[in-house]
């Protein structure tokens, strides 16, 4: 998702809009794995009015914006990809559309960080495909300072490391004496 959002970064950044970005428009490549895009006809100057789209990904069918040609189209749809992937049949929008929509998102969505990043994408909070890379990288970077806060704490106390080497020694004499007094009495 990361190298797709940067990916998408530079592509508004020429000036265009994919437009039709949709789950059947994407392909998994391999050596290295990559998520790319595929039928590019929908692609749109910024600015201009959306050419081709699909109900399910597009923003106006859910009542979240226009049809116009600006990154928020493309990170709208980006969510939606998301969201067929937990509903591969898709679902219909129903009578209020945005509720039906962050109903279905807070119904499937138990990933940590991707439930609060669809909901940005599909209002619109987020504004450029840059952001969606941040938010998730910050995201992991926290985690990641958690986890190591946590073994910190986790850590045994070393209260007594200068009484170590006699501890040691004498349970080696202990345990040296019980063998001692065991083989002594009883062989």
């Amino acid at each position: 998702m990361i190298s797709f959002a940067k990916d998408l970064q530079v592509l508004h950044n020429e000036g265009y809009v994919f437009g039709d970005l949709k789950i059947e428009n994407l392909i998994v490549t391999r050596k290295p794995a990559r998520l790319r895009w595929v039928d590019v006809g929908g692609t749109t100057l910024r600015g201009r009015a959306i050419k081709e789209y699909t109900e399910f990904y597009d923003r106006a069918y859910w009542q979240y914006g226009s049809r116009k040609a600006e990154p928020g189209y493309d990170l709208f749809a980006l969510a939606m990809i998301i969201l067929r992937v937990y509903y591969p049949n898709g679902f219909t929008r129903g009578s209020n559309p945005k509720k039906t929509l962050q109903t279905k998102i807070n119904q499937a969505i138990d990933i940590a960080p991707l439930k609060p990043l669809l909901l940005m994408l599909i209002d619109g909070s987020i504004k450029d495909a840059n952001q969606v890379k941040d938010f998730i990288l910050t995201y992991f970077v926290q985690q990641k300072d958690k986890m190591d806060r946590r073994v910190l704490l986790a850590k045994p106390k070393k209260q007594h490391e200068g009484y170590y080497p006699f501890i040691e020694i004498g349970s080696i004499l202990t345990i040296g004496g019980v063998c001692y007094l065991y083989v002594t009495l009883f062989m």
